[in-house]
């Protein structure tokens, strides 16, 4: 939930659809440069780190919910925060995260599978987040 505490009263902005059994949800703001939109990672986990929900808030303060990284740092107990990887940059029309070090993603089956940062590149383009091979 994102509240607006100013003039006075307080106002939601946002409410967004919950965390699940998560104990813990971390935001991390990215501040939209230039007038732009700024990113919102709420990174939520238990005993170790679910994944990262992507906000965008548009100029106006209209927030977007854009989508979901599953991917965590790799960790002795499992999957530590990703976040302190991430890199946001503007990309044409929209923006593009990425990571600075390889990652992990849950399988099925409860292992873990690398994923090298060069494929782990996302694109916020049209109000949705998805995999990308570049930012470009």
């Amino acid at each position: 939930m994102l509240v607006d505490r100013s003039g006075g009263r307080d106002r939601v902005l946002y409410r967004g659809p919950g965390a699940g059994d998560s104990y813990y949800m971390k935001p991390t703001v990215f501040d939209g440069e230039g007038g732009g939109p700024a990113v919102i990672l709420a990174e939520s986990g238990a005993e170790f780190s679910y994944g990262i929900g992507v906000y965008v808030m548009e100029p106006g303060r209209k927030i977007r919910r854009a989508g979901e990284i599953d991917l965590g740092a790799p960790g002795e107990d499992g999957p530590t925060s990703a976040v302190p990887f991430v890199q946001v940059e503007r990309s044409g029309k929209g923006l593009c995260v990425r990571f600075t070090r390889d990652l992990v993603r849950q399988k099925p089956d409860g292992t873990y599978a690398r994923v090298p940062k060069e494929k782990a590149i996302y694109k916020y383009e049209m109000g949705r987040l998805g995999p990308s091979r570049s930012c470009m």
